[in-house]
């Protein structure tokens, strides 16, 4: 049955004020999207049916037209300007397959004759409510049900080796006794379709034998990339259903796979991923509507050709951004000056959804790889120690990981040294930031004598969409607290504004009293073209500075405020063989780059990812039980740390097809922002040492070990620090 072509927007209001009088009549509801208007939620698929009533005189049967993405009913919803939205509840889903004879017998006694009900013994579902999901597959019966939780206490009646449930239906389980099961739970059959002749499962494990069910989806699912391979093989089952199987994609990337994408289902993600940031759907609608604009304002000002589609034309992303901070960036800027930023923040946030959660660009990898766990730490907090013995290649991975994201051509220039990397020796006599920082000298009249450091920090805000790495080599040979004070304190000022990570001026126009020396010291730098700073020079969101560390008798330690500050790494390990051939060259340019979104954070703040993904709660409770080993300690951990465990373990969270990531994160940010601080004589640091071996024993190996280490060192020197 098709849509009527004369229903319009009136009609449709017309219809949500019927629903709005009358409710949802029972079996309406929709499954898996809604449409949003003045705040209320309504069935896509209602509307369209009851619209008809206004401009047909009859209600459209539901069943005669199909729902979901790219479905005649919700273009007909979007074209009259009415936005549709996945449900917010994703349910718990099980699939269970029926093998064996006693299964198949009962399977084919406990469904209904009109294939409405089916009912099953209720101790397998014991976690499962109304409205939750479960796929029955009887590959001997050829035919598949697509179900939901209905009720979740049917009583029988035992008689004749029968438990009957509805006498007039004839719907019973075969049972030894009264007692072989307690009670049903009914469910109802949305859909019933048959199995395709050759149709198998892509693989059977672990149905066979006694396993007739499988969790394909629940909060905290174990392996969770073994239930993508299930769920696409019913996919196949229901591939007529494209609301399920627009539902079942949802899974697939919650569950940390991959779909190809329609443009409206781009579109909807988009518009999720805007909700998720701004928590306000009107913004999020807002900025859809402001992408044709955006793609108009490309168009005709030539930073790309008439057929430039905004929704299909990813690729050339990194190309307009160039063109947006080189030839086009005044018009750019004052066009959203002008306009309030509406074109600035949508296309910023477009362009961290498609580098983030769609696709990857060309010549960009978003495969971390093995620097996966580094870079978490840099997306949590762009300031990293490097500890360990002398020689392991702790500058060298700096400079590796500018290698590995270079990727502008312009910064390619030298074989040896990528231009988006800077290293620094500190030297023992830095006892101010003068080094750093610069100062003003009046020899000869008043200048503002700029630095490396300074020069390194203007060049990153001329490249805003490549990382930069900046290596104070040996970073504790003077005192950190005093020649990097000023960085310590504005790295804290850290906050997102308008989709962007800022800071607090670094170097403040405030600070001068000649005035005029403040603009001299942006033309040295080449920023006095850029009018946002005017005021000030903050530190850049794709800078990241890196101290390599060393622990001897000529270095100095480091105090809680810098280690609270920081992500700190060791690296101990050496392998002698390593380096001996040329298999591995990792100082030269890759033939992809990783990219800024796998090294930038988007996030400063705990309250900005505790929503994002439900192991939150678990981050926490973890945090509450390190504290209470901590108690009566100065060893305590309080906000900052607790900030930085949940947006670490949400970067970590978006790689979920790693076994047991959750208690990997937590073990890698225990050594980091723990352990660390950790430092004393044995009435100090012995006892806190030996409760948190007893309390991570298993879960974090990392942690543990260095624990043993700790306490080993303790043992026999009574004192010990995290530092080897």
């Amino acid at each position: 049955m098709s849509i009527p072509s004369n229903i319009n927007r009136e009609h449709l209001l017309k219809a949500i004020d019927k629903i709005d009088k009358d409710g949802i009549p029972s079996g309406a509801d929709s499954q898996y999207y809604d449409v949003v208007f003045n705040d209320k939620r309504y069935p896509p698929k209602l509307i369209v049916s009851f619209a008809n009533i206004f401009a047909n005189g009859i209600e459209l049967e539901r069943t005669g037209f199909g729902g979901g993405i790219n479905s005649n009913c919700f273009k007909l919803l979007e074209k009259e300007g009415f936005i549709i939205e996945t449900k917010l509840k994703m349910q718990n889903i099980k699939l269970y397959d029926i093998h064996g004879a006693s299964a198949i017998e009962n399977f084919g006694n406990l469904l209904d004759t009109d294939n409405n009900y089916f009912y099953w013994d209720h101790a397998r579902f014991k976690k499962y409510a109304k409205g939750d999901i479960v796929f029955w597959v009887n590959r001997t019966a050829g035919i598949a049900l697509y179900t939901i939780v209905d009720s979740t206490e049917v009583n029988a009646s035992f008689s004749d080796g029968k438990l009957v449930i509805e006498n007039k239906n004839n719907i019973y389980a075969k049972a030894k006794d009264a007692g072989q099961y307690e009670s049903f739970y009914r469910f109802k059959v949305l859909e019933t379709v048959d199995i395709p002749i050759g149709w198998d499962y892509k693989n059977r494990v672990p149905f066979g034998g006694q396993v007739m069910a499988i969790i394909l989806y629940e909060p905290y699912v174990k392996e969770p990339e073994k239930k993508i391979p299930k769920i696409e093989d019913l996919k196949i089952l229901f591939s007529a259903n494209t609301e399920l199987c627009e539902m079942l994609d949802n899974v697939i990337v919650a569950l940390g796979g991959k779909v190809t994408l329609t443009q409206t289902s781009i579109m909807d993600k988009f518009r999720q991923y805007l909700y998720s940031v701004h928590q306000n759907r009107t913004t999020s609608d807002q900025y859809i509507k402001w992408m044709p604009k955006i793609q108009k304002w490309f168009i005709d000002n030539q930073i790309v050709s008439p057929d430039f589609d905004i929704w299909k034309d990813t690729n050339l992303i990194p190309i307009i951004n160039e063109k947006l901070s080189g030839t086009s960036k005044k018009d750019w800027f004052e066009l959203n000056q002008r306009e309030h930023g509406w074109y600035g923040s949508p296309w910023n946030l477009w362009v961290k959804f498609n580098s983030t959660s769609h696709q990857p660009q060309n010549n960009i990898q978003t495969d971390q790889g093995k620097y996966s766990v580094i870079l978490n730490a840099i997306k949590t907090k762009p300031f990293v120690l490097l500890a360990g013995i002398s020689g392991t290649g702790k500058s060298r991975l700096v400079r590796t990981l500018a290698f590995q994201t270079c990727s502008k051509e312009d910064l390619r220039t030298d074989p040896k040294k990528p231009g988006n990397f800077e290293l620094i020796p500190v030297r023992p006599n830095w006892h101010d930031s003068t080094e750093l920082m610069g100062y003003i000298s009046r020899i000869n009249g008043e200048k503002y004598i700029t630095t490396s450091f300074l020069q390194f920090i203007a060049k990153a805000w001329r490249y805003p969409e490549t990382p930069f790495f900046l290596c104070l080599d040996e970073m504790n040979l003077a005192p950190v607290e005093q020649y990097f004070a000023e960085y310590l304190s504005i790295i804290e000022t850290r906050q997102v504004k308008e989709d962007i990570v800022v800071t607090d001026y670094l170097i403040s126009k405030t600070g001068f009293e000649n005035k005029s020396l403040y603009q001299d010291l942006l033309r040295d730098l080449s920023l006095d073209d850029q009018p946002q700073f005017t005021e000030g020079i903050g530190i850049p969101a794709n800078l990241v500075v890196i101290g390599t560390v060393n622990m001897d008798e000529t270095t100095h330690s480091f105090s809680r405020k810098v280690l609270d500050r920081a992500m700190t790494f060791e690296l101990n390990d050496v392998d002698l063989l390593s380096g001996l051939d040329n298999s591995s060259n990792d100082w030269d340019y890759p033939s992809s780059f990783i990219e800024l979104s796998s090294v930038a954070g988007n996030y400063t703040a705990g309250i900005e990812v505790v929503n994002l993904y439900p192991e939150s709660k678990r981050v926490i409770e973890f945090l509450q039980n390190i504290n209470k080993q901590l108690e009566g300690t100065p060893f305590k951990i309080a906000y900052r740390v607790r900030d930085e465990f949940l947006i670490y373990c949400y970067h970590a969270s978006l790689n979920k097809a790693k076994s047991n990531w959750l208690n990997k994160a937590l073990d890698e940010m225990t050594s980091m922002k723990i352990l660390s601080r950790i430092e004393g004589d044995k009435p100090k640091t012995l006892d806190v040492i030996q409760n948190l071996q007893k309390f991570l024993f298993e879960d974090q190996p990392e942690s543990t070990t260095k624990l043993k280490e700790m306490e080993n060192r303790l043992q026999k020197s009574d004192y010990t620090s995290y530092w080897t």
